[in-house]
């Protein structure tokens, strides 16, 4: 069955609490990533670093591009956030939820689809299990072009 998930993210409005729980302060910049991130999470959408560097500018914040960078790497290290680099493009990162999910990117306009496919995943489990393997980590990008556009 292919469904698209609501996103469930880990950090939530409860975000002092859980920044203490990584082991980090809760920092303004950290607080305005976060709720940028928390915003981007409802609408399945994944961002560079740059482009929440622009944002926090746009509103007003007094933010390095260096600081995103630093605070995005300490939420990756601690799984608060997931980073994604796409054939060979900037990396974009997205809040760590539960449960699996992929991705569809579009090689016309980059545009990043999730998708959940439970099907396709008991299947590739199955070949590999048919080859006398385990798969122990598994993501999934499809790239994809919208039908009737040119190559």
């Amino acid at each position: 069955m292919n469904t698209m998930r609501t996103p469930q993210p880990w950090l939530t409005e409860a975000k002092h609490d859980q920044l203490r729980a990584l082991g980090l302060k809760a920092t303004v910049p950290r607080l305005r990533i976060i709720d940028l991130l928390l915003r981007r999470a409802e609408r399945s959408q994944h961002v560079s670093a740059e482009e929440i560097h622009d944002e926090l500018r746009s509103a007003g914040e007094s933010i390095s591009l260096a600081t995103v960078y630093r605070v995005l790497m300490q939420l990756v290290e601690r799984g608060a956030v997931e980073s994604h680099q796409f054939a060979g493009e900037r990396a974009v990162f997205e809040l760590a939820r539960s449960g699996d999910h992929d991705h569809m990117l579009d090689i016309n306009d980059g545009a990043i689809l999730e998708f959940s496919d439970e099907i396709v995943r008991a299947r590739l489990h199955q070949l590999a299990a048919e080859k006398g393997y385990e798969i122990v980590e598994l993501e999934l990008t499809l790239y994809v072009r919208g039908k009737g556009r040119p190559a």
